[in-house]
C-alpha cells in the first residue's frame, strides 16, 4: 500500500535550496545529454565532473528523473499517433455512408492529414526530434518572453524558482531506507527530521512539520523502516 504524505521543511534552509538548485540544473543536463544519445555512463561521468556530485545513488536518482520526463513526452507522442489512427478510422466509416463526390473527397483530404500526422510523428519517436521540454513550465516562459520592465523581472523570478525547486530521492526496504535521505522522528516531542547525506558540501539535516493527522501514520512507516520517496521540496511521497 502506498501513502501520501505532504511534509514542511520548517522556514527556508539556504542549504536546502542550493541543493535543490543544483540536483535541479543536473537533470536538465542529464535530459539533454540522453535526449542526444549520449549513454548513461557517459552522462553520468559528465554529471560527476560538472558538478562534483560523486555518490552514485545521486546521480542514478538525477538519470531516473531525466529519464522520466523523456518517456512522458514519448507517451504523450504515442498518445497522438493512437488519436490519428482513431480519427482516420473513423472518417474512413463515414465515407461509406456518404454520396455527396465533394464530401467524400473532402474526407479523403481528411484521412491524408491524419496519416501524414501520424507518419510525422512516428519518425520524431524513432529520431527524438520531438521539441525539448520546457523546464519551470511553458506557460511561464511564454509569459516571460511577451512581458516587460517590473512584470518581467517577477516573471523571470517565479521561473527560474519553479525550475530549480526539487530533487528526488528513493529509499529501498530491503537497505531500511536510503542511504542519501533519512526520516527520523522523536515520539517524545512529536518532531520529525530529514536527514541529508553524501551530498556535496557535506551532510545536514531539516526539522520538518507534519499535520497532525498524520503525524500517526509517519512514525509507524518510520519504526518499520518502509521505503519512503522524497520528491519536492519537503514534500514525501
Amino acid at each position: 500500500m502506498q501513502y501520501t504524505v505532504r511534509a514542511f521543511v520548517e522556514g527556508r534552509d539556504v542549504i536546502l535550496d542550493e541543493m535543490c538548485r543544483v540536483f535541479s540544473s543536473m537533470e536538465r543536463t542529464a535530459y539533454n545529454l540522453l535526449r542526444d544519445g549520449v549513454g548513461a555512463g557517459a552522462t553520468k561521468a559528465a554529471l560527476r565532473e560538472r558538478y562534483g556530485v560523486k555518490n552514485a545513488r545521486w546521480v542514478q536518482s538525477v538519470i531516473n528523473q531525466a529519464r522520466a520526463v523523456m518517456e512522458s513526452q514519448e507517451e504523450g507522442i504515442q498518445c497522438r499517433i493512437e488519436q490519428c489512427g482513431e480519427k482516420a478510422r473513423n472518417t474512413r466509416e463515414k465515407m461509406k455512408n456518404l454520396q455527396n463526390p465533394l464530401k467524400i473527397e473532402g474526407c479523403g483530404l481528411k484521412i491524408a492529414r491524419y496519416e501524414s500526422k501520424a507518419k510525422e510523428l512516428r519518425q520524431q519517436l524513432r529520431e527524438r526530434s520531438y521539441p525539448r521540454a520546457v523546464f519551470g513550465s511553458r506557460k511561464l516562459l511564454r509569459q516571460l518572453s511577451i512581458a516587460s520592465g517590473e512584470r518581467r523581472n517577477d516573471l523571470r523570478e517565479e521561473w527560474r524558482e519553479t525550475r530549480s525547486n526539487h530533487l528526488f530521492s528513493v529509499g529501498q526496504a530491503n537497505q531500511r531506507g536510503n542511504a542519501n535521505t533519512r526520516l527520523s522522528c522523536d515520539a517524545s516531542e512529536d518532531s520529525f527530521l530529514l536527514e541529508m547525506r553524501n551530498w556535496t558540501g557535506g551532510d545536514f539535516s531539516l526539522p520538518l512539520r507534519v499535520p497532525e493527522h498524520w503525524s500517526r501514520l509517519l512514525r509507524s512507516v518510520i519504526e518499520r523502516a518502509e521505503s519512503v520517496k522524497l520528491g519536492g521540496r519537503g514534500e514525501l511521497l
